[in-house]
């Protein structure tokens, strides 16, 4: 019962009251009465078919006002009479269609949902919305639900109610059940529905993970029951509703139907055998894999487990009251709260126009540009990305993958070879993890070519430098490629730790430059921080941003500084971790207790992870800037002189085996800190979460306070997306909001006196406190 937001439709009870605005023209429909002619005609949301001739009817959602369908309650309402009034015509096929492009619906309305606690009456609400969607599933006529685009939560559900699924072959044609993600369940049938249909493994990986299937893996799945790309359905469509008009049973999943009907003691049989074994396995999986953080997988397991196989009504109507019970539940918990805020923000990052964070330090010069500003924005049709490492690499394949043309330029045709390589294992990844087909695999490398030569430069839209974090390489690369480039072409570097004003210097027309720093995997991680340099001109910043998020990235608009956003508040947090471990020579303890607290990983496996030379190069850069933290460069500097660079190495922190970790490095200890290794303090899990957490808290509410980035839930989006932050907690300002901004600085004031001045509690975290405020007035 999920998925997008609307602001404009919050009244939970809408479903109580008929709208206004639905004509009296529905009376058309009249009861009972035989209806000679064709019925063609829009009420409210909805258009309504009905061909007499053919008997078959359709409703197709078109919600004004909206990009996508969402099931808010008054589209719910519509829907319940649309269909009462349907059911008394002779329809024998009734097709349920979106008018919106890529899109079926997209699920139910988030502000809704965040407001059902609110009603006295919240247990009916929900029992309706189960009710009308319930209707579909005893229609008197096969239903079909017509899915050509996104059929999320909801809107899912809605289609899990159909007799049949006919879902399009288009790469944008995504199903899936991702409440658990906003830590609430399926609320309209789907724990029910799913499992009958397609199978408890896999109906467990969809709605316990979120799971996304397109097209064709639905359909294998036995979720559709035929697959057609989007330009055919109007022509094929015909086909498939003759096929179930006169041998129903040909279809395979009638087939599966008939062989719970006539044969159910096979199916009570295997239940009975799979059931508990499966139900076991998958509870012990979500605890290693989530914790005990996030309650909604939980309830889910112990709803299907009272229910499932749900092919009775009787079952169905049982599970749905333990949904609507499982439901409410979980909204009442904080994790629920905060998943459902961080939603919220999420979408509102989607939608939020791209402003250039730093201000201008001087005027901007664009008389050399030859569109002007005027205009909507400088189109980006072609991409060159300078260097074919690990970043250069993951970069030409986000923009490949996005149907534009990229060139990696290199060195030399060895080094383009492994550049070359290196974007084959990305395909290869994405063939194995998520079933990227071969196709796709040769039409985005066909989309990518190599230079060792300047020359091609000239005609490409925007050029990304992307070689190793050296000052002066990037700055002879960038006095080099404005020689080549023409007078039109965006210029970027994807620095992470280097000063972008020194960049700047080095161009003559450095209005044009700017950063997009995208993190490693580029393939799998989402977030880019933009920042500009001091000249750079706002619409080309605001152009960029709104490419990146085309291309599907989470884009986080950032001023330019050491180490922008992420990196710089990730420092403050390894190096914090380093001096811990200096205190305590015990990684494994370290590491374990930022598990329990819902990281990733710990402090010890990610620096292994990201490697100790980059770290260390890192550390090298930012520690000039941030004088105020624990340096840890002569501690990296020791392990690199051993090799000792982590994961990839085999050694670091941590010993590794076929890139798995099997314990501590045992010399480590003693290579670190000698003789002085056998002197340890002994911290509790609790002052470690604390200490680690708060050196991150710290440096981000410095963040905030010097205006790197715009807003705190933009803040707690980056760390989410970029170092792993729990989301159950909401972010790290909200963490800040849930301990209270009074007693965080009472912890500030105590660690500051215990560890040092790093931990002086920032300015705005007193002047938050002497208002009487929080960060988050939601």
């Amino acid at each position: 019962m999920k998925r997008s937001s609307t602001p404009n439709t919050t009244t939970s009870s809408r479903m109580k009251q008929q709208p206004s605005s639905t004509p009296s023209r529905s009376k058309n429909l009249s009861k009972g009465r035989k209806i000679n002619k064709t019925i063609n005609e829009t009420i409210g949301d909805f258009k309504i078919e009905y061909n007499p001739t053919t008997n078959i009817g359709a409703l197709t959602l078109d919600l004004k006002n909206s990009k996508v369908n969402i099931l808010t309650s008054k589209v719910l309402y519509q829907l319940d009479q649309h269909l009462k009034k349907l059911a008394t015509l002779p329809i024998k096929i009734l097709l349920i269609k979106s008018a919106k492009p890529k899109s079926f619906i997209a699920g139910a309305d988030i502000n809704e949902i965040k407001q059902i606690l609110k009603s006295p009456t919240h247990t009916k609400i929900i029992a309706q919305g189960q009710n009308i969607i319930d209707n579909i599933a005893h229609f008197k006529a096969p239903t079909v639900a017509v899915i050509d685009g996104h059929a999320l939560g909801g809107g899912l559900e809605l289609a899990l109610a159909c007799t049949y699924r006919i879902v399009s072959s288009e790469s944008y044609t995504k199903l899936a059940l991702p409440e658990v993600t906003l830590g609430i369940l399926p609320g309209f049938g789907g724990t029910q529905r799913l499992p009958a249909l397609i199978g408890l493994n896999a109906a467990l990986k969809m709605i316990l993970k979120g799971t996304a299937v397109n097209g064709s893996k639905a359909y294998r799945l036995g979720l559709a029951d035929k697959v057609i790309p989007s330009a055919y359905i109007s022509f094929e469509l015909p086909k498939f509703i003759d096929q179930v008009n006169r041998n129903p049973h040909s279809l395979r999943k009638d087939r599966s139907r008939r062989l719970r009907r006539h044969f159910p003691w096979i199916v009570a049989l295997a239940t009975k055998l799979a059931l508990k074994p499966i139900l076991r396995f998958t509870r012990k999986q979500l605890l290693k894999s989530i914790g005990p953080h996030y309650p909604a997988p939980n309830k889910v397991l112990k709803i299907i487990s009272q229910t499932y196989p749900a092919v009775t009504t009787e079952k169905i109507k049982h599970g749905l009251a333990l949904e609507r019970i499982g439901f409410l539940e979980l909204l009442k918990t904080a994790s629920t709260s905060h998943l459902l805020a961080l939603f919220h923000h999420s979408t509102m990052l989607k939608n939020k126009a791209i402003v250039k964070a730093a201000p201008l330090n001087q005027k901007s010069s664009t008389s050399h540009l030859k569109r002007t500003l005027k205009k909507s924005h400088f189109p980006i049709e072609q991409s060159l990305v300078i260097g074919g490492g690990t970043m250069g690499a993951g970069i030409a394949w986000l923009m490949s993958h996005h149907n534009l043309p990229v060139r990696i330029k290199e060195v030399s045709w060895e080094a383009a070879s492994s550049g070359y390589q290196k974007l084959l294992a990305i395909h290869n990844q994405r063939e194995r993890k998520v079933g990227q087909p071969q196709q796709v695999t040769t039409a985005e490398l066909s989309r990518t070519s190599f230079t060792t030569s300047w020359t091609p430069v000239h005609n490409e839209t925007l050029v990304i430098e992307a070689v190793p974090e050296n000052l002066e390489l990037k700055k002879n690369i960038l006095k080099t490629l404005e020689r080549y480039c023409s007078q039109d072409t965006i210029i970027a570097t994807n620095t992470s730790s280097l000063s972008i004003d020194q960049l700047a210097r080095s161009l003559k027309h450095s209005e044009r430059f700017l950063a997009i720093h995208f993190f490693n995997p580029v393939h799998r991680m989402k977030l880019v921080e933009l920042a500009p340099g001091p000249k750079t001109d706002p619409e080309l910043f605001a152009t960029v941003g709104r490419f990146l998020k085309k291309q599907n990235r989470i884009v986080i608009p950032v001023k330019a500084c050491p180490g922008f956003l992420v990196n710089r508040i990730l420092f403050a947090y390894l190096n914090e971790a380093m001096k811990i471990l200096e205190e305590t020579k015990d990684i494994e303890t370290i590491d374990a207790s930022l598990k329990d607290f819902g990281m990733p990983m710990g402090p010890f496996r990610l620096i292994d992870q990201i490697g100790l030379d980059v770290c260390a190069h890192v550390a090298q850069c930012l520690s000039k800037a941030y004088r105020h933290l624990p340096n840890p460069l002569k501690a990296y500097k020791k392990l690199n002189q051993r090799n000792w660079l982590g994961q990839k190495a085999g050694t670091g922190f941590y010993a590794y085996a076929s890139g798995q970790p099997m314990g501590v490095n045992p010399e480590l200890y003693h290579e670190l800190y000698g003789e002085s290794a056998l002197m340890k303090r002994t911290f509790t899990s609790e002052k470690i979460i604390e200490r680690l957490i708060m050196a991150m808290a710290h440096e981000s509410l410095i963040a905030l306070e010097l205006g790197i980035v715009q807003t705190p839930w933009e803040l707690d989006l980056a760390l989410l997306y970029g170092t792993g932050f729990p989301a159950f907690r909401g972010g790290i300002l909200r963490y800040i909001d849930t301990l209270t901004p009074a007693k965080a600085f009472k912890k500030f004031e105590r660690l500051k006196d215990f560890y040092g001045d790093h931990f002086t509690p920032p300015a705005i975290l007193k002047d938050t406190v002497s208002r009487n405020q929080l960060f988050y007035n939601d």
